[in-house]
This record gives structure tokens, C-alpha cells and sequence, in this order.
């Protein structure tokens, strides 16, 4: 209960539950089960849509939304030492980070608060991160803006697409 407290607090940019969170080592784990559980809900969404159950798809779900979660907290992390010169460790990101993705549930609904969700979790990625970084909202911007690059840049390379 105390993680969906914290996600949600931190969904609605209280700085207070931001710094439990950073503070707090335990607090990955459930950063990784939000990380995860917004993903399954997106899969049953799809079932309750029509779609047949597959584990394979599940599987694939969960552990795709794990392995984005980590790449981008990594490469938010390598433009943050660039851009902010900190010394916040991979942890902190990845639990601040993961505790911003309460908003995407509202991607799964109609398409107005599909972008709705879709702008709240930049912002308040953006925010989790200028507090991980303890520096101001537009280096936070700009690390994970090149964050969200480098992600498109490495799906491109590893799942086969063309960049152009």
C-alpha cells in the first residue's frame, strides 16, 4: 500500500514523497512492480478488448517494459552526469523514475487522456529527475529528452526497424 501511496504522490509531483523514495534502497523493487503492473494492465486492457491470452505475449510484455524502464533510466543517468555533473546513482534514477509511471494507465483509456497520460509522465519524469539530480527542471528536461532519443536510437539498432 505504501508503494501506491508513493506513486501517486509522486504522479502529483509532491517533492516530499520524491525524497522517501530516493532515500529509500528497498524502493526499487516496487518501482519494478509499478513498472511491471502498468504494462500488465495495459495487457489485460487488451484482453477485456478482445484480444486471445497469450504467455508469450505476457512475458514479453513485462519484460519488455523492464528492459525500457532500466535503458532509459541508464541513459538518463549518462546525460545527467553531462548535462548536470551528478553524482546520482543508477538506483536513485531508476527508483524515481519508476515511480512516475502511474499516468500511462490513463493511456489505455480514451484517446484525449491517452496524450493526457501521455504529457503527465513527462512531467513528472522530468520533475523525478530534476530532484534526482537536485538541479533545475530544464537540465532534468534535456536529460530526458536525450534520454527518450537514445532510447529510439537503440530500439531502432536492436529490434531490426530503419531509422530512415
Amino acid at each position: 500500500m505504501i508503494a501506491i501511496r508513493r506513486a501517486v504522490e509522486a504522479a502529483f509531483l509532491k517533492r516530499h514523497s520524491l525524497v522517501e523514495i530516493a532515500l529509500d534502497q528497498r524502493a526499487t523493487a516496487d518501482a519494478a512492480l509499478l513498472v511491471s503492473g502498468v504494462a500488465l494492465i495495459g495487457y489485460v486492457w487488451q484482453l477485456v478488448g478482445g484480444e486471445p491470452f497469450s504467455w508469450r505475449i505476457l512475458l514479453a510484455i513485462l519484460i519488455n517494459s523492464l528492459m525500457v524502464w532500466v535503458i532509459i533510466a541508464g541513459l538518463t543517468l549518462l546525460a545527467g552526469k553531462v548535462l548536470c555533473e551528478s553524482e546520482t546513482s543508477m538506483s536513485t534514477i531508476m527508483r524515481l523514475q519508476g515511480f512516475c509511471h502511474l499516468p500511462l494507465l490513463l493511456t489505455y483509456l480514451a484517446t484525449p487522456l491517452t496524450w493526457l497520460g501521455r504529457v503527465w509522465f513527462l512531467a513528472a519524469l522530468v520533475f523525478a529527475t530534476a530532484e534526482a539530480f537536485e538541479t533545475v527542471w530544464w537540465r532534468a528536461a534535456l536529460a530526458v529528452l536525450a534520454s527518450l532519443a537514445g532510447l529510439l536510437i537503440i530500439t531502432q539498432l536492436f529490434w531490426g526497424a530503419r531509422l530512415f
